[in-house]
């Protein structure tokens, strides 16, 4: 088996302890834990991090860079493709996303918790971000409508996303999660007001007065 490379290494340790977290709460992550799943010594894991604090801030890193490197993938698409996908990528990722609140609500010290929260305040910042721009160039493109404020839309769309997730978590596997981000997808698109919701809703409002 080839030997991983160091950023190879740091993109499986961060998604094991999301994992963790996300099964355990932060207190089941400790170097021991986290070094026995990936399968190496606990003095590997010192050579990258100064302890579980840091390991945990790098999880954070790493799943925002996941992310904006799937969005990336997604290629110069028309913006409602592209905010679809994300929804697409977003399912994959849904049991790792459960770690955030957890995160956020762990008890621990006063500077962890600053710490903490700075950390989920810049991953929502950067996904929000990029939801907006695309929100912007499906305006330019003529897909969504131009009195619609982009930020206020990307808060929409990931409010979107945590709701399914939480239910997706609350409920178990009697929730349809994939039908429930279809439907939410639909009524989001109309509410952005795109041209081609606009249009079928359209054809749906002449059927009925037929």
């Amino acid at each position: 088996m080839a030997r991983k490379t160091t950023a190879e290494r740091r993109r499986q340790v961060s998604q094991i302890v999301l994992g963790i977290i996300a099964e355990q709460g932060i207190e089941g992550v400790s170097m021991e834990a986290v070094a026995r799943a990936a399968g190496i010594v606990p003095s590997a894991l010192y050579r990258h991090y100064a302890g579980k604090d840091e390991m945990i801030l790098a999880a954070l890193n790493s799943f925002i860079d996941e992310l904006e490197t799937r969005m990336r993938a997604l290629g110069p698409r028309p913006a409602a493709e592209v905010l679809a996908g994300m929804l697409a990528v977003q399912a994959e990722i849904m049991p790792l996303q459960l770690a955030i609140p957890q995160i956020l609500f762990s008890p621990a010290s006063k500077d962890q918790r600053e710490l903490h929260r700075q950390a989920v305040k810049n991953l929502q910042d950067r996904i929000l971000g990029g939801i907006a721009e695309v929100v912007q160039r499906g305006q330019a493109e003529g897909q969504f409508s131009p009195d619609i404020d982009p930020l206020a839309a990307a808060h929409l769309f990931m409010g979107l996303l945590v709701i399914v997730t939480l239910r997706w978590y609350v409920v178990g596997a009697a929730y349809d999660a994939a039908a429930m981000k279809k439907e939410g997808w639909r009524i989001l698109e109309l509410a952005l007001g795109s041209a081609k919701s606009r249009s079928g809703a359209g054809r749906k409002g002449r059927r009925r007065k037929e």
